[in-house]
């Protein structure tokens, strides 16, 4: 599912110079999330215009991804 978020910006110039920071600056600073053939997720990042794979949510901890895993079994989906 992708989020789509609008932007009215009345002048042209300040929506293009923000369109252009998000075309060049959005693909360098973010990570890319992908599902492979097994339908397992992973990551992609560029880091010095090569592309690196994460099989882990990068910037977590064993303990964080252990806690959500264990609320992934609560009952909470209807309070999201």
């Amino acid at each position: 599912m992708a989020l789509l978020i609008r932007f009215v910006i009345e002048s042209p110039r300040l929506a293009g110079l923000l369109a252009d920071s998000f075309a060049r600056d959005i693909p360098r600073r973010a990570y890319e999330v992908h599902v492979d053939a097994d339908g397992a997720l992973f990551w992609t990042e560029t880091v010095g215009g090569e592309t690196v794979r994460h099989d882990t949510e990068p910037g977590t901890t064993t303990l964080q991804r252990a806690f959500v895993f264990v609320l992934s079994f609560l009952p909470i989906e209807s309070l999201l």
